[in-house]
């Protein structure tokens, strides 16, 4: 048995183009289950020759529609043609980028043999921005090398080294710190209304923060790093959560400032900064703040070092001979604390 897929593409003027694009063949009678359907590297070369197909039909589609002239309509002279490669989820595809001379109506003398290419106005990149997009978020989610094992596994995607997705990852978080900046940005330049930025004025923001190094693994990763992650809440917004990395963020004060500002903390303003007891993270609040703030020991760290208390409690009572005083009293009320800071009661 074979099956035999073919690609129609039907134009804005109804001409129709028909296009093979594989045969697959199978026996009249399987005799195994591995036999049955479409398999990975048959999916695989569909999908490569079906992206190949429909984006030169696009490309030239785009090219013969830009060479007519915008002001008097005739077709522009070919000066040359060239070729790209552009990077896609479905593999890399080659495509014609022809170069026109300008027409003469549009020209004025002294610039006479100016060409233009609209091929390179549409590709302003070598890839397409959905590849950008999943290898980066593979890239957040894994390790860069695992990300690349499992683009080059599922998909026919152009091959790759864990450096590019690297820098690609790096390149889409540094456009969502961009964005979040201007966001914060225009949201400082809005002015509220009088009862608004009273409220706003009564209540401060808490960030909460904690840190941890990620230690590199053998013959996998060349360094190791710290992650921070954290959240800033404040009432009447909703919690913004961010995670700079110190070695690989540009300044991560400047993230925690747009966290900041999009909960609506305004410069000069107060803020309670909640940690494990780490010096540095009350430092980087005040970095982005640019004034003091207020740092709080976290319930969770607090309530460890009330343990502390309980088990030196613990052990005097144990001691032999007993102390004069009782100690039954205090270790029930350090217990008691202990358990009122787990349950919130602080």
């Amino acid at each position: 048995m074979q099956w035999t897929v073919r690609l129609e593409a039907r134009t804005s003027g109804g001409e129709v183009t028909t296009t093979e694009l594989v045969t697959f063949s199978r026996p009249a009678v399987v005799s195994t289950l591995a036999e049955v359907g479409l398999v990975l590297p048959e999916t695989k070369a569909l999908l490569a020759k079906l992206q190949a197909s429909m984006l030169c039909g696009q490309v030239a589609a785009y090219a013969a529609h830009h060479r007519a002239c915008v002001e008097c309509g005739a077709l522009q002279p070919l000066k040359d043609r060239r070729t790209r490669r552009l990077q896609t989820l479905f593999g890399t595809v080659e495509i014609e980028a022809p170069w026109f001379k300008l027409c003469r109506c549009r020209q004025p003398v002294p610039m006479t043999g100016v060409t233009v290419s609209p091929i390179r106005a549409l590709l302003t990149a070598r890839y397409t921005p959905e590849l950008e997009r999943v290898q980066a978020e593979l890239g957040a989610r894994t390790s860069f090398r695992d990300g690349v094992r499992i683009l080059e596994a599922l998909l026919p995607v152009s091959p790759a080294n864990h450096e590019s997705l690297r820098s690609r990852t790096h390149a889409v978080a540094l456009q969502l710190e961009a964005a979040d900046r201007q966001a914060a940005a225009e949201i400082t330049a809005v002015r509220d209304e009088p009862a608004k930025a009273a409220a706003a004025d009564a209540s401060r923001p808490v960030v909460m923060l904690d840190g941890a190094y990620i230690c590199a693994v053998p013959g996998h990763q060349v360094r190791s790093f710290e992650a921070v992650c954290g959240k800033v809440e404040h009432e009447g917004h909703p919690t913004r959560r961010f995670a700079p990395v110190r070695s690989v963020a540009e300044q991560p004060r400047v993230l925690l400032r747009a966290a900041l500002q999009h909960q609506g903390w305004r410069e000069g303003g107060a803020v309670t900064a909640i940690s494990d007891g780490d010096p540095a993270l009350p430092v980087l609040v005040r970095s982005a703040t640019g004034g003091p703030g207020e740092p709080i020991l976290d319930w969770f760290h607090l309530s460890m070092r009330v343990q502390h208390v309980e088990q030196v409690m613990g052990g005097l009572c144990a001691v032999e001979p007993p102390p004069l005083a009782p100690l039954d009293h205090p270790q029930i009320d350090v217990a008691r604390l202990r358990h009122l800071l787990w349950t919130g009661h602080h």
